[in-house]
């Protein structure tokens, strides 16, 4: 029994200290404006992927699956030079959001802001592992000649 709370402790430890590490840099990414637009005259690529419907207060992994793929193929056509348009936005009209909205007894648009936030934060933690994977997948295609070397930023 002592082990099992000496390891939930420790478990509890790690999540904090990576939560700690996560607020960071989501912090510099934001302050540096890593991902904000940048205005040239490329070739242009329109990128969209289903808007998620804030009839929930979460995301699942089908999201994760859609939203990492999307933010792959948006990221190598940047990469390879192309402008590109890849918004996002929430589907937060019709019956689900409205049903969600009873089913909680509050005001439709209430319940749809608060599930818009906790989706935020939810697509703020993807982008960031993401973005993990994608460094690691430039490397692999720089080295293989598939992409020109670019300057991290």
């Amino acid at each position: 029994m002592k082990m099992e709370n000496t390891a939930q402790c420790r478990d509890n430890d790690v999540v904090k200290e990576f939560e700690g590490i996560e607020k960071k840099w989501q912090k510099k990414w934001q302050e540096a404006g890593v991902f904000a637009v940048e205005d040239f005259n490329g070739e242009k690529f329109y990128c969209l992927e289903m808007f998620p419907y804030p009839s929930a207060y979460g995301l699942h992994m089908g999201h994760v699956r859609n939203y990492v793929i999307g933010d792959c193929i948006a990221r190598v056509k940047r990469m390879q030079g192309f402008n590109v348009l890849y918004p996002m936005g929430y589907d937060s009209f019709g019956l689900p959001a409205e049903n969600a909205a009873i089913k909680e007894g509050v005001h439709p648009e209430d319940y749809t802001r608060k599930a818009i936030e906790a989706i935020m934060k939810q697509q703020k933690i993807i982008v960031r592992n993401a973005r993990q994977f994608w460094l690691m997948s430039r490397l692999l295609m720089e080295s293989a000649g598939v992409i020109p070397k670019q300057r991290l930023r």
